[in-house]
């Protein structure tokens, strides 16, 4: 194993699998074995074997956490968005306050065009940390699906005094709010 772990920590994969794999041959219940595993093939999107390694895992330590997190993450690289959908709803049952998951699933729902439902998991993430304004700014791509304009400004704004780096990326993500003077005052843009 930490044979293994050296190979992988040096950005050497394919060693670092025939390690891993030697360790799971030895004793299929080593579960940081299988995850490793998992991680290595997922690193040279090898995603369907990457799949089969997490779910050992996830099989032998049901609840911890980094493992379904990194069965969600290959289950969305292999565009399987009902089962990581799935997955994420786990990992928020066993965790309510894992920031990122939610944050992570509220992408998932506004990538798979489900945007109320994303507005309600971004508004949980804000809930739990107020001050992430990625998760302003995403909120706003979510109000703005739904055509939400005075929720888009304000989440916009939040995000903007949160970083003002995401002034930036007003302009290619909201055109259409960016054309409008009115959109751009409220939000303290000058021309």
């Amino acid at each position: 194993f930490n044979i293994a772990t050296a190979h992988e920590e040096l950005g050497d994969y394919q060693d670092a699998i025939t390690y891993y794999d030697k360790c799971v041959s030895y004793d299929p219940g080593y579960a940081d074995a299988w995850y490793a595993l998992a991680c290595c093939y997922d690193m040279i999107d090898a995603h369907a074997l990457a799949l089969g390694a997490i779910q050992q895992a996830v099989e032998l330590v049901p609840e911890q956490i980094e493992y379904l997190q990194a069965k969600a993450d290959v289950e969305y690289n292999l565009s399987y968005f009902a089962e990581a959908v799935a997955t994420y709803l786990r990992i928020i049952e066993l965790d309510p306050a894992n920031v990122m998951s939610w944050y992570d699933y509220a992408s998932l729902l506004q990538e798979v065009n489900r945007p109320n439902q994303a507005i309600e998991a971004y508004l949980k993430v804000i809930e739990i940390d107020p001050m992430y304004a990625d998760a302003y700014f995403e909120l706003a791509t979510a109000y703005n699906a739904v055509g939400d304009t005075p929720n888009t400004l304000k989440a916009l704004q939040k995000a903007f005094e949160l970083d003002e780096e995401k002034k930036q990326l007003f302009v290619e993500v909201f055109p259409n709010l960016y054309n409008l003077k009115v959109a751009r005052n409220f939000l303290g843009i000058t021309d």
